[in-house]
C-alpha cells in the first residue's frame, strides 16, 4: 500500500507542532517556577529586612526612653536639690535677719542718743588721747559741720599737746562724730553711732542667734 507524501507531511508538522507545545510549556512552566521561587526569596528578604528595621527602631525607642527617663530623674533630684538649698538660704537670712533687727532695735537708740550728747563724746576723746599717749602721735579729725564745738573744745584742750604726737585737723569729707588716724598712716577710725552699732552687731550676732534659734547659724 502505497502512502501518500502530503498525508505524512501533515502528521509530521502535527507531531513537531505537538513536541514544540510541549517544550513552550515545560519552558513557560520552569520560567513560572523560577519566578516564584525568586519572589519567594526576594519576600524573605523583604520580610527579614522590616524585621531588622522594626528591631532596631524598637531598641532605639527603648534606648531613647530609658535616656528621657534618666534625664528626667536627674532634673528632678537637681530641682529637689535646688530648692532645699534655697530653703536653707532663705531660712537662714531670715534668722540673719531678725538677728540683725533685734540688735538694732537694742542697740540703735542707746547709741544715738549716747552719740549726741557732747559730754559722752569729750570724754571718749580724752579716753582716747590718754591711751595713746607714750605711743606714736595720732591725729584727732572732726567734721566741718559742728566743728565750732568739738573741735573747738579738742583745739583748746590740747594745744599744749599740739605738734607734739597729737594733731587736730577738720575733714569737710567726714561724715562721722569724728575719728583718729595714727600719724604717717593712711587709714582712720571713724568713732559714730552705725560704725559702733555695727561693731557691736558683729561681737552680738552669733550668740543673739543662739538665743533664737537655738544653734549657730552661718552668716
Amino acid at each position: 500500500m502505497k502512502v501518500n507524501p502530503q498525508f505524512l507531511c501533515i502528521e509530521e508538522f502535527w507531531f513537531m507542532q505537538s513536541k514544540l507545545q510541549a517544550l513552550t510549556e515545560k519552558i513557560y512552566q520552569e520560567g513560572v517556577q523560577q519566578g516564584e521561587a525568586a519572589a519567594q526569596l526576594i519576600r524573605k528578604e523583604a520580610e527579614e529586612a522590616a524585621r531588622l528595621i522594626i528591631e532596631e527602631a524598637q531598641q532605639e525607642a527603648d534606648q531613647l526612653r530609658r535616656q528621657a527617663q534618666l534625664e528626667a530623674e536627674q532634673q528632678k533630684d537637681a530641682a529637689h536639690t535646688e530648692l532645699r538649698l534655697a530653703a536653707d538660704r532663705a531660712q537662714n537670712h531670715c534668722r540673719k535677719r531678725i538677728a540683725e533687727l533685734l540688735i538694732h532695735e537694742t542697740l540703735g537708740p542707746p547709741l544715738e542718743d549716747a552719740f549726741e550728747n557732747t559730754k559722752f563724746l569729750k570724754e571718749m576723746i580724752q579716753t582716747l588721747v590718754k591711751s595713746w599717749a607714750g605711743s606714736e602721735g595720732i591725729e584727732l579729725i572732726f567734721p566741718e559741720e559742728g566743728k565750732d564745738s568739738l573741735y573747738n573744745w579738742a583745739a583748746r584742750t590740747y594745744r599744749m599737746k599740739l605738734g607734739k604726737g597729737l594733731e587736730v585737723n577738720v575733714n569737710e569729707q567726714l561724715k562721722s562724730n569724728f575719728a583718729i588716724r595714727p600719724q604717717g598712716k593712711g587709714y582712720m577710725i571713724q568713732f559714730d553711732a552705725p560704725a559702733f552699732q555695727a561693731f557691736f552687731a558683729e561681737l552680738l550676732r552669733p550668740s543673739t542667734r543662739d538665743l533664737l534659734f537655738g544653734t549657730p547659724s552661718p552668716a
